[in-house]
């Protein structure tokens, strides 16, 4: 079991790094022409960190997004009206925080995991408001950091309903295509 953990916390660590990179390189291309090379750079960099409910860690970044939160806000919204990106974010942020989740000794499986039967409840409380309560009170039984980037994609549209039962590696390799189309370079 320990091996599967591994192999889920590696790909969902590499997998949302992988959505960042090409994200913010996407964004990065969009921003330039609006807005001059090194505010476009700043901006793309705060979407990316809002996206994924992170925070700018060089001062200078962390002031950008203090001047520019409702333009940060903004931009980032504006990535709803895109449903493949918001479908490859969901998956990010799911192959993330379920990662974070298993850090953290939760569970990992599809019978009795909390995490999964969130993200579960989430995708169906967008047909059925009954699973409002119950994604709830399961978010309650996870840690803040697992359900951020959840609660995030949900505040500013991005969230879209997964699979019944989302598989890593396929997220992975939509994430990697994405990120290669967008012109990440691997080694």
């Amino acid at each position: 079991m320990r091996i599967v953990k591994d192999y889920l916390v590696k790909i969902g660590h590499r997998t949302a790094a992988e959505m960042k990179t090409g994200l913010g390189l996407r964004s990065l291309r969009e921003f330039r022409p609006r807005y001059g090379e090194e505010f476009a750079y700043y901006l793309s960099a705060a979407v990316v960190n809002r996206v994924f409910s992170e925070r700018a860690r060089e001062p200078d970044a962390a002031r950008f997004v203090e001047e520019h939160a409702d333009l940060v806000d903004k931009e980032a919204r504006i990535l709803s009206s895109d449903d493949p990106l918001c479908q490859l974010l969901t998956s990010s942020v799911y192959s993330l925080s379920y990662a974070r989740h298993i850090e953290g000794g939760g569970k990992t499986g599809f019978f009795s995991n909390p995490y999964i039967g969130y993200i579960r409840a989430v995708g169906r409380s967008f047909h059925d408001p009954s699973y409002i309560e119950i994604s709830t009170d399961l978010a309650c039984k996870l840690e803040t950091s697992v359900i951020e980037p959840v609660w995030t994609l949900l505040h500013l549209g991005l969230f879209r309903p997964l699979p019944h039962n989302p598989d890593s590696k396929q997220i992975y390799e939509r994430v990697h295509e994405f990120a290669v189309r967008e012109g990440v370079a691997f080694k």
